[in-house]
């Protein structure tokens, strides 16, 4: 009875807190638009992380190579064929799907697990990005920059921020119901069954290398789609950027933050780390002071908090102690 009651008061929550996402842009902040976007963009790169991390228990700390590898080929397609980087999308999704599942697949059947499958996901992100700086393909390291459109443009991803913010908006309620819909599936009750023990879940009948092999392809996938949205919201790409582990460690910490496992652990992960991060650059900016890379050693700290205190993130607590009271 609890737990039904409960997942009213979470469905009501997160229906409440879509409408009012909804009319934020009506009130034309530009701000506030702006550090929107910004969340809705960590949030949806945690989603996609957490579908491989959270329900498998491989951390893959080469999240970025499939974002940017997304942003990069759309981008490319676009400047140079003129094709829509909105039609381009299911293409992408399913190169990137494969890219990762392919990974995802030999490192489960090669038993490359834990440590040495993270070690391994950086590898091919730090060769991607060595190639791309070497190659001129893309441009090199002289970057990739999309050319602006004076005329909003859905289809060739044109748009102004009220219209970025509306079609990430969209994208993380896709992510968000398709997690929630993993979670229920069979597929989802034999990932965390991997990752409580993968011996057990192989002795029972569970497929362990397609598990892994379907949910990485999920994962790196929805990463690919973010990553072409937000390299035409930004209208540039480096590879130093597109492909850099800073950006990986990004995906990373918002899940971590709020708790793996649950689409609610990243939705408040995304908001405390934007959050976060806009109070950082706030404060520093307020005494005058030169930041360098003191926002990474606050994350550093909090990070370092969060697993001393609440190892298992924000979410299971606020779940624990909500409960009694629905």
């Amino acid at each position: 009875m609890i737990q039904k009651q409960f997942a009213t008061v979470k469905n009501i929550i997160l229906i409440s807190l879509t409408c009012i996402a909804c009319i934020v842009p009506f009130f034309e902040n530009t701000y506030v638009i702006h550090f929107m976007i910004h969340t809705f963009i960590t949030i949806a790169y945690a989603l996609s992380w957490n579908i491989m991390a959270g329900f498998c228990g491989q951390y893959s700390f080469g999240q970025a190579l499939y974002a940017g590898l997304g942003g990069y080929f759309s981008a490319y397609l676009f400047t140079q064929y003129h094709l829509s980087p909105l039609l381009c999308i299911p293409f992408i999704f399913l190169f990137c799907g494969f890219l990762g599942g392919g990974i995802a697949y030999l490192s489960a059947r090669l038993k490359i697990e834990h440590a040495y499958f993270t070690l391994l996901t950086i590898a091919f992100l730090e060769c991607t990005r060595i190639l791309f700086e070497a190659g001129q393909w893309f441009g090199g390291a002289s970057g990739l920059f999309i050319p602006l459109s004076s005329a909003d443009s859905l289809l060739n991803l044109r748009l102004s921020e009220a219209g970025f913010y509306y079609v990430l908006l969209f994208l993380v309620i896709l992510f968000t119901l398709s997690t929630c819909s993993i979670f229920q599936h069979r597929l989802g009750y034999s990932a965390r069954a991997l990752n409580h023990n993968i011996d057990a879940a192989h002795s029972v009948g569970i497929n362990t290398v397609k598990t892994q092999a379907i949910m990485m392809f999920i994962s790196s996938g929805f990463a690919s789609i973010v990553g072409v949205i937000s390299a035409f919201y930004q209208n540039s790409l480096f590879p130093d950027q597109a492909f850099s582990m800073q950006k990986s460690l990004n995906m990373i910490i918002a899940p971590l933050l709020g708790g793996l496992g649950s689409p609610w652990g990243s939705l408040i992960g995304g908001i405390i780390m934007t959050t976060l991060g806009e109070s950082i650059d706030w404060l520093l900016e307020m005494i005058d002071f030169e930041k360098g890379g003191l926002k990474q050693v606050i994350y550093g700290i909090v990070l370092l908090i969060v697993i001393l205190k609440i190892p298992r993130g924000v979410w299971p607590y606020v779940k624990k102690y909500a409960k009694p009271y629905v």
